[in-house]
């Protein structure tokens, strides 16, 4: 398992493991390391991403995962890959990102069960399939395939301020991009509709959640 660090405002001064304890004290030497003194106790990560949303405010999108057969996906700890050419098995840890949708942001749009999710799919999806294929397609524009925390999301190659990354849902990609120093998720300027991330960092024990 790994830990997770953060670099907040105020620079090695605000240095946090697992978003929640701060390192306050650097690079004591002993004999067989090194040692850094954090000011908070550290909070064993055990939940999957899976576990995270069915028991902390997720209940509607939970209920949208299993429906869609992602629970298994979001549960999974490890793979096991079989090299073709040798025959030798091994396990590979797998890592998930998660942008996940509160029960209250569904709320603000009228959205409380998973029928009317699915009534809100059908009617704003152009060329809709049926309802379980595009709640499945929706689950799935959640969901990457690698752990990127929200520094690395605001990461960009050069000059440039927008990038895309690949889903889950098939040929589908969400687009990051930095407008006056804030981070916003398929945002259209013709139009001003843009999703903010509200909650970052999630630390779950298969990958990380952005609310």
């Amino acid at each position: 398992d790994f830990l997770s660090i953060e670099i907040r405002e105020g620079g090695l001064n605000a240095i946090y493991v697992n978003g929640e304890a701060r390192i306050e004290q650097f690079d004591l030497d002993v004999t067989n390391g090194i040692i850094h003194v954090l000011e908070d106790v550290l909070t064993l990560i055990t939940e999957t991403i899976w576990e995270k949303i069915r028991n902390n405010g997720y209940t509607l999108f939970a209920q949208a995962v299993e429906a869609s057969d992602y629970a298994e996906v979001l549960n999974t700890i490890s793979v096991v890959e079989v090299n073709t050419t040798t025959g030798v098995s091994s396990f590979r840890k797998k890592y998930f990102t998660l942008f996940a949708v509160s029960d209250e942001q569904y709320a603000l749009y009228g959205i409380n069960n998973l029928s009317e999710l699915e009534a809100h799919l059908l009617a704003n999806t152009p060329d809709a399939g049926s309802a379980a294929e595009e709640l499945g397609r929706y689950v799935a524009y959640h969901i990457l395939d690698q752990q990127i925390d929200f520094d690395a999301l605001a990461t960009f190659t050069g000059t440039s301020t927008s990038r895309n990354l690949e889903t889950l849902a098939t040929n589908e990609l969400i687009n990051v991009s930095v407008m006056d120093e804030n981070l916003y998720l398929n945002s259209d300027t013709a139009t001003g509709m843009f999703t903010s991330i509200l909650e970052e960092n999630i630390s779950c024990k298969n990958g990380i959640i952005h609310s």
